[in-house]
């Protein structure tokens, strides 16, 4: 069973010394069957990995003349 009715988008970008995270959850339903549970369970413990996923920025030296 596929539950088409939700999506969660994500894109990361870094642009000029920025980093820029955007995410959508967008969900069109209200009720859900019992049956769906177990997916559905699934993917919102996948929305919470994405949540606590690490960012690790490194500084960097510029060098003179580049």
């Amino acid at each position: 069973m596929k539950l088409s009715s939700i999506r969660f988008l994500t894109s990361r970008s870094f642009a000029d010394r920025q980093f820029v995270s955007k995410r959508a959850l967008v969900i069109n339903e209200i009720m859900f069957p019992v049956a769906q549970y177990p997916e559905l369970k699934g993917f919102f413990d996948k929305v919470l990995a994405a949540d606590q996923e690490q960012l690790v920025l490194q500084s960097t030296v510029a060098t003179a003349g580049k």
